[in-house]
């Protein structure tokens, strides 16, 4: 898929990798996807937040790692009306427990593993286009699950 766009990337653990990256806004109550974008793995994270955060109309992004840094926050504050909020370091509020912060990004990560199990090995299109609509169709998949609308794929309908 080089023609349309994938690159060698490094995964948040050091690992390096071939393809995209998908990074995605999920509403924490409902655990549903709001947006979605997808960008060749060389493409810094610092990349996807400003055009997530300006898909919607302001609020409180959770991010890893790569969300950070002064400068995007300044601009998610001032441009976009957006909060970035990162878990601590030490990710625990007193008497050892985690923080209101890190058990909120634990959801996020529920949620998005979520989605992974449905992507991970399961994508077989030819084109950036037909990856992207596979990839779309899954989301919305996932989100009618989380509505309560559809059921979980069994192995056997997955694909």
């Amino acid at each position: 898929m080089d023609a349309d766009g994938a690159k060698f990337g490094v995964t948040a653990t050091g690992e390096w990798f071939y393809g995209f990256k998908i990074h995605a806004l999920i509403h924490q109550p409902t655990r549903i996807v709001i947006t979605a974008m997808l960008l060749p793995g060389n493409r810094s994270d610092q990349v996807a937040a400003p055009a997530l955060a300006q898909s919607i109309g302001g609020g409180i992004l959770l991010g890893d790692e790569g969300y950070r840094g002064e400068e995007l926050f300044n601009w998610l504050y001032d441009e976009a009306n957006t909060l970035r909020v990162m878990p601590s370091d030490d990710s625990s509020s007193a008497g050892g427990q985690p923080s209101a912060v890190s058990r909120a990004r634990q959801q996020g990560e529920s949620s998005f593993s979520g989605l992974w199990r449905r992507f991970v090995g399961r994508v077989y299109a030819r084109s950036w286009h037909g990856l992207w609509t596979s990839l779309l169709l899954k989301i919305l998949h996932f989100n009618l699950e989380q509505a309560g609308v559809v059921s979980e794929p069994t192995n056997s309908t997955r694909d």
